[in-house]
């Protein structure tokens, strides 16, 4: 009578090999997620601002008020306002978080059509003149994203450094 024994387990250097192995794909792909994560972000803030840019332009066309797109450079931020019934400009109801700012890596560059006074750059929505045609760019290091205005129409355009 034979004694047989079964051994299904893995051996000590079978798991340090595939140990191994994972370590050395996940120090591959890491990078890689790191940059897919700030292609993210600029691709979200692009989404942002071109979606507040259609508000201003819905909201200046049915209250029939000029509606000014301020963005500060300096603090790479964005915010709405608009003329009230005083001429002087306010802030504007509902549009939450009133003053929005981008991460510290964003750059934002190339604003044509805006009027500058400063840090700021300024674009007026005036449903009694023509609608601006403007375009801003915002990027990082892995990623610019091309915002264009055309009356009433807004495009975003990416490009991808990676």
């Amino acid at each position: 009578m034979s004694c047989r024994i079964q051994n299904n387990g893995f051996t000590l250097i079978e798991l340090i090999v595939v140990l191994a192995i994972i370590s050395a794909i996940a120090t591959i792909i890491a990078p890689y997620a790191s940059r897919t994560n700030n292609t993210l972000k600029i691709k979200e803030h692009a989404l942002n601002i071109a979606e507040t840019i259609k508000y201003a332009i819905d909201l200046a066309g049915n209250s029939q008020k000029s509606v000014i797109l301020t963005i500060d450079t300096k603090n790479k931020s964005y915010r709405l306002k608009r003329a009230g019934d005083n001429g002087r400009l306010e802030s504007i109801d509902g549009f939450y978080g009133m003053t929005r700012v981008l991460g510290n890596d964003t750059q934002i560059s190339n604003l044509n059509g805006f009027s500058a006074n400063g840090r700021y750059q300024t674009l007026l929505f005036d449903p009694a003149k023509q609608w601006p045609n403007a375009s801003l760019s915002i990027s990082n290091i892995d990623i610019l994203e091309k915002i264009k205005i055309n009356y009433k129409s807004v495009t975003i355009e990416s490009s991808t450094y990676f």
